[in-house]
């Protein structure tokens, strides 16, 4: 809670040019400058309260925004728990149940430099059986719907995001109830990129124990199986909008 209560007490992360990280030197750059947006008029930002001149105000704070994780972040051998927000940015499209977003992950140094396709993995592992807004890799299930999914990777290849190598990932995630009725039943496409970067996240454990993680990116997009292609191509541009070129 003292780590979000300094995140919400920064200045705002939309500057003139973009979304600056709080932390890092990662920018999304507007696509419409003067109106603050990024992709497209489709797009919104979802995750920050609507404040004036179209600018983004306040980073929301219920429930269905924050996570607890649980990690051994310091390598004491045992786990640690932290309060996080779930996304760093935020898009939902406005016509259909299409959504962008940027996470940032703070993770155990001793796991940071596996290969890449394993985290795909962990991902859809942790997708089944639970809500795919709250899960991310390395954490366990978290059943956030009451839905049990099933998700499966279709697609995962070497790729990069800037100087960063990254890996590029497909997945599909279906209502295991809904299968039992019907076998072509899908209920989310998800293309995400796994980014190893150089970052490290400073992560507040308690009022008197800190950590400085190394961070792993998880930039993606989710959609219904019948928008994904025109949501992916809205992700490409989100892509190339994404500058990550000054050092940490």
């Amino acid at each position: 809670a003292l780590a979000l209560a300094s995140v919400a007490g920064c200045a705002s992360p939309f500057q003139a040019d973009g979304y600056h990280h709080p932390e890092f030197p990662l920018v999304v750059r507007y696509t419409e400058p003067p109106k603050y947006g990024f992709v497209s008029d489709q797009w919104r930002v979802e995750n920050f309260v609507d404040g004036n001149g179209g600018k983004p105000g306040s980073e929301k704070t219920g429930p269905e925004y924050t996570l607890v994780r649980t990690r051994d972040l310091d390598g004491d051998g045992e786990p640690d728990s932290s309060e996080a927000r779930v996304f760093n940015l935020r898009l939902v499209h406005r016509k259909t149940d299409a959504s962008i977003f940027v996470r940032t992950v703070p993770m155990p140094k001793d796991r940071i430099d596996r290969d890449l396709g394993i985290f795909v993995q962990e991902y859809a592992d942790a997708l089944s059986g639970s809500g795919f807004l709250a899960s991310e890799a390395s954490d366990g299930k978290i059943d956030v719907s009451g839905h049990t999914y099933v998700a499966k990777v279709l697609s995962s290849e070497a790729s990069r995001l800037g100087r960063f190598v990254a890996q590029d990932a497909v997945l599909e995630v279906a209502n295991a109830d809904r299968l039992k009725l019907d076998a072509n039943a899908r209920t989310t496409k998800i293309r995400v990129l796994f980014v190893r970067s150089d970052y490290t996240e400073h992560v507040r454990l308690d009022a008197k124990k800190s950590v400085d993680a190394p961070a792993l990116l998880m930039i993606g997009c989710a959609s219904s199986p019948e928008t994904f292609d025109a949501t992916s191509a809205d992700f490409a541009k989100f892509l190339a909008s994404i500058d990550v070129s000054q050092g940490q």
